[in-house]
């Protein structure tokens, strides 16, 4: 038993090792938290009375790719509400972010680490690039994978609340993360649905004050309205690029949105497995896929990491009588 621990070990060791050699390798080119600075950007915009979705004089300038993307953010506006404030430290407030974000991103290893040693070392050395790539960039996901982690734990607690709520404020940034939330109604029924309606409203109402009526309805024009085109890593990008006939590639998304669910809900007396189908589906539900989205993925080891209880979700077990 004792030389299977130093194995494990020695083993956990060496896939840090060589993430950790990766890491110093991509930073030879300087920390650029690019996605914390498109945020600032967009903070930016909001203290100065601009447009979010579209650029005025003077704005910073945005890194827009007119062949994916042809607004300046692709997130939906509470990401630039929060970053109202941090927008008024300029640079500062990116690495502050960058910071937070890392924190957030080791922690979410530490803890599946502290549970499934072999398990996670094996899974981040299959991720090791998004896995690099998360913790350069300054991505919001690094939160949302923490999120993930807190509300399976949450769950497995019969704290369904928590889960609906942590999982409502990701959604509320990235959109997919709704079907987590669409899980958390499955697993726990009307536990976590008074959390996740209060969540929805405060967000809402703090997003609509912070960013404007006007703001939200642009931000769902440029989605309906081609604005955001399918990254070469989105599902129907990858068809796309396979040569699936346009048709196909086209309806894989609204496929996605309508099936899943279905699943989710059919698996909802298998939490494990109807959790783990929402996190895949967070990534093959949206048209813009980048490769640190994928770190995700390490989500899928909570249930191995924290199993489950025999009782429901939202139930407490029984007290045996001694």
């Amino acid at each position: 038993m004792e030389r299977r621990r130093l194995l494990a070990r020695a083993y956990v060791g060496v896939v840090l090792g060589i993430v950790v050699a990766i890491q110093v390798t991509y930073f030879d080119r300087g920390v650029v938290p690019g996605d914390a600075s498109v945020y600032l950007a967009a903070g930016e915009r909001l203290n100065a009375g601009h447009p979010l979705y579209e650029l005025s004089p003077g704005d910073r300038p945005a890194d827009i790719n007119s062949r994916y993307w042809r607004i300046p953010l692709v997130s939906p506006p509470p990401i630039a509400v929060v970053w109202r404030p941090l927008a008024l430290f300029g640079e500062a407030g990116v690495y502050g972010w960058w910071l937070a974000q890392v924190a957030a991103l080791l922690a979410s290893l530490a803890l599946l680490l502290r549970r499934r040693p072999v398990m996670t070392a094996t899974a981040l050395l299959v991720l090791a690039v998004p896995f690099v790539y998360e913790f350069a960039v300054g991505n919001v996901n690094s939160f949302i994978l923490l999120a993930l982690l807190v509300s399976w734990r949450a769950a497995t607690g019969a704290r369904m609340g928590v889960a609906g709520s942590v999982t409502t404020l990701a959604a509320t940034v990235k959109v997919t993360p709704a079907m987590v939330v669409w899980w958390t109604l499955a697993a726990g029924g009307r536990a976590a649905l008074p959390a996740i309606v209060g969540t929805v409203a405060v967000a809402l109402a703090v997003s609509l004050v912070g960013a404007g009526v006007d703001n939200h309805l642009a931000y769902v024009a440029a989605l309906t309205g081609g604005a955001v085109d399918y990254s070469p890593l989105s599902l129907p990008g990858m068809l796309r690029f396979l040569g699936a006939p346009e048709p196909l590639f086209r309806a894989v998304l609204p496929a996605v949105w309508l099936g899943a669910p279905i699943l989710i809900w059919r698996l909802r007396r298998r939490p494990a497995r109807a959790f783990q189908v929402a996190v895949v589906a967070m990534i093959a539900a949206s048209p813009a896929v980048s490769i640190n989205w994928f770190v995700f993925l390490l989500a899928l080891l909570a249930p191995a990491a924290w199993p489950y209880p025999s009782h429901g979700p939202s139930e407490a077990p029984t007290p045996t009588r001694r």
